[in-house]
């Protein structure tokens, strides 16, 4: 087969779609990375477990996405072994990072809203438990070094069942949504309330964005396994159907970690403003519109209307816990 007839018409789509989304997400989650560092007040269990997933977002935007270009253009002759096995684990254990990671969110949504007198996780409690995440899924990521390999110049992948990574936050979330629907939904107040959607929305996209791909990579892989025990030719259409379908997919899948940062932005009001000093300048319009620059300024304040996601993910939720979260806080960078 030419590169003329490698680079078709849905190839080239797929590849400008998925390099856009790269570009997007990986500055998206700078964005997130930014604000935990310059905003001290910030650093609070959900955030530092959103930081965490912004991470892994990079980590596997930055690494994948050449990937499949490489992979789907067939461009760069020849690449190594050594380069397909360390993509492949470096994004499958990146995906098995946020999906850890949005098991524990689902865990302590269900802590804060079944549980109102928990005492909330420390910032070096929340560190600790990132920090096993991680270890837990890049060891959990090494058997898949076994299934990569160069043929014919570019990696080939035998799939495996890595679809579980993106079902067990689904079932650990859907059982504590049910528990806390069934039992304590009367009770939620408006912060509770606020962090719940936050989570939902969270989990419910990257549903919507990863689950589609596994399941047609895993049917695809099916026919062609099917097709090597078969005396008969498969059908050249069908098979050529379902690899467009999951190059186009696999741009919904690499949306999911574009997609976070938007959700953060819509629904915590404080990284909302903390990402628009960088989108819309406005810390430039602060000093313009005094007339001039502060010359030998050391820092700025920043005002940062406090809102119920910064409060910590779980934790009680007296009368003075709601009345300082509805003052507004003055950080200093």
């Amino acid at each position: 087969m030419t590169q003329v007839d490698i680079l078709t018409q849905d190839v080239l789509v797929a590849c400008i779609m998925v390099g856009l989304t790269a570009v997007v997400g990986v500055l998206g989650n700078g964005l997130m990375l930014r604000a935990l560092v310059l905003y001290p007040n910030l650093r609070i269990d959900l955030f530092i477990l959103l930081s965490s997933v912004a991470v892994s977002d990079v980590l596997c935007l930055v690494v994948a996405v050449p990937r499949h270009i490489i992979n789907l253009t067939e461009s760069v002759e020849p690449v190594t072994d050594l380069w397909c096995k360390a993509s492949k684990y470096l994004e499958i254990g990146a995906g098995f990072v946020s999906a850890y990671h949005l098991v524990v969110l689902a865990v302590l949504r269900a802590i804060l809203l079944t549980s109102r007198g928990h005492n909330p996780p420390t910032v070096c409690q929340t560190l600790t438990c990132a920090v096993v995440l991680w270890v837990v899924a890049l060891l959990g990521a090494v058997p898949f070094l076994l299934n990569e390999m160069d043929e014919d110049g570019f990696c080939h992948y035998t799939p495996g069942a890595d679809i579980t990574k993106d079902l067990h936050d689904h079932v650990i979330y859907l059982l504590t949504y049910l528990v806390g629907k069934r039992y304590f939904e009367d009770s939620y107040s408006y912060r509770e309330k606020r962090i719940s959607r936050l989570v939902t929305v969270i989990i419910v996209v990257f549903a919507l964005c990863q689950l589609p791909y596994r399941a047609v990579d895993l049917h695809l892989s099916y026919r062609e396994r099917e097709a090597e025990r078969s005396e008969h030719l498969p059908e050249a259409d069908t098979f050529e159907s379902l690899y467009i379908a999951r190059n186009y997919l696999l741009c919904l899948l690499m949306a999911d970690k574009a997609a976070r940062p938007v959700i953060y932005s819509k629904l915590a009001p404080d990284l909302a403003q903390a990402f628009d000093e960088v989108i819309n300048c406005t810390l430039c319009s602060r000093y313009y519109t005094k007339g001039r620059r502060p010359v030998g300024a050391i820092s700025h304040t920043t005002r940062l209307p406090s809102t119920a996601s910064e409060a910590p993910l779980t934790g009680s939720t007296d009368n003075t816990d709601n009345k300082r979260d509805e003052a507004s806080e003055i950080i200093q960078l």
